[in-house]
């Protein structure tokens, strides 16, 4: 590998990146494997002299933690923009009441609006919309609200509650969105989609997914959530359960999990932190491009758990009596253990040389894989 090579992989990555910023719809999953990641280092360290492995790693260093501030800065920029040209604004509120029972199911798409999601006390759905209209004149907004729809639309006990603009090409003397607050049985199975706006639900105990193009998505109280994913905003799960799969992703913010119970746990984020606590899951996988990652909780007989950062710390916290296989390594940071292991051999400590551990704690019938490249693995018990 040459300087130009990296170079052009750098490049690559950042013109993507810089798709991002032009795109108007997007749906982007941006996730390093770890043994992509592994493959990259063994790489870095056999064929780069010492002098230019310090160069990647201190530009890694430096550039993954100014990723998500990309876009939250496109976003900042475009919200200043509006303020500035579309100064006039007009709301327009109505309610809807969907009888779709205990355990019925909805759908909820909007353009740009914020979705809450709340249980109430009643076998009914009651949803609220709240659309919000900016124009450069008075006349604007309120032509905007008669040009904004939102279609309710129910066949049985399944409804669905979406927003469009009834012209194709819309005006751009206004600028229109759709809030929703919603009230539902605990029962309810739950589809929800926002074009950047922040998503908030408590208490859903049904079938439940949430996607926003750059907003925030705030879970609480929930069951059988399977998906929840944002471009550039914060996942916050918080006393979730699911008896299946929980895949969380953000392009840019930070993850954070408490108290949360599934049968396997799968958390991603290009720039941001992972930080899972009180944490119970038969198998994780939980990498950061730029941040740390940190796992907190039980583990299973038999778990697979893999903590993975290109530039951030890596935090193993187990809790429980079940012992397990510890593989770590990191490329310019520390390994420290304050469990006690039983190891199995240890690497170089030499400056610009890869830093391995491998050992085993109790019967070692869980596997732990935790890796990153510039930061440091910490082995022990939370305080």
């Amino acid at each position: 590998m040459t300087r130009s090579v990296f170079a052009g992989l750098v490049s690559l990555s950042m013109f993507a990146v810089q798709g991002v910023a032009a795109a108007q719809d997007v749906d982007i999953h941006i996730r390093i494997a770890p043994d992509v990641a592994d493959t990259i280092a063994q790489i870095v360290r056999t064929d780069v002299v010492p002098d230019i492995q310090r160069e990647i790693r201190d530009a890694v260093i430096g550039v993954v933690p100014r990723l998500p501030d990309l876009a939250m800065l496109v976003g900042a920029n475009a919200a200043a923009i509006q303020d500035r040209e579309f100064r006039f604004e007009q709301t327009r509120r109505e309610t809807k009441t969907l009888t779709l029972g205990p355990s019925g199911a909805l759908d909820l798409d909007t353009l740009g609006g914020d979705i809450t999601v709340t249980v109430g006390t009643g076998r009914d759905t009651i949803v609220e919309i709240v659309r919000i209209s900016r124009g450069r004149t008075e006349a604007d907004a309120v032509a905007g609200l008669d040009q904004f729809a939102v279609n309710v639309e129910q066949r049985g006990t399944r409804a669905s509650v979406s927003s469009r603009y009834q012209q194709q090409d819309r005006r751009s003397a206004y600028r229109v969105h759709a809030n929703y607050n919603v009230t539902a049985p605990a029962g309810t199975t739950m589809t929800i989609k926002s074009l950047g706006g922040n998503i908030r639900v408590k208490g859903i105990r049904g079938d439940l997914s949430a996607d926003t193009a750059g907003g925030n998505i705030e879970i609480s109280g929930a069951g059988r959530v399977s998906h929840v994913k944002t471009l550039g905003g914060n996942l916050t799960l918080t006393e979730v359960t699911s008896d299946e799969a929980i895949v969380a992703e953000t392009f840019g913010g930070n993850v954070n999990i408490q108290a949360l119970k599934a049968r396997r746990l799968s958390a991603s984020t290009t720039g941001g932190d992972v930080i899972a606590r009180d944490v119970a899951c038969e198998s994780a996988d939980l990498s950061s491009l730029g941040g740390s990652v940190e796992y907190a909780g039980t583990l299973a007989r038999s778990g697979r758990y893999t903590l993975h950062s290109t530039g951030g710390n890596i935090r193993f916290y187990p809790t429980g009596n079940v012992g397990f296989e510890l593989d770590a390594s990191t490329f310019a940071g520390e390994i420290r253990s304050d469990l006690p292991l039983q190891t199995t051999g240890s690497a170089s400590q030499g400056r610009g040389m890869q830093r391995t551990l491998h050992g085993t704690s109790g019967d070692g019938s869980a596997i732990v894989k935790a890796t990153t490249m510039s930061g440091n693995v910490v082995i022990g018990r939370k305080q």
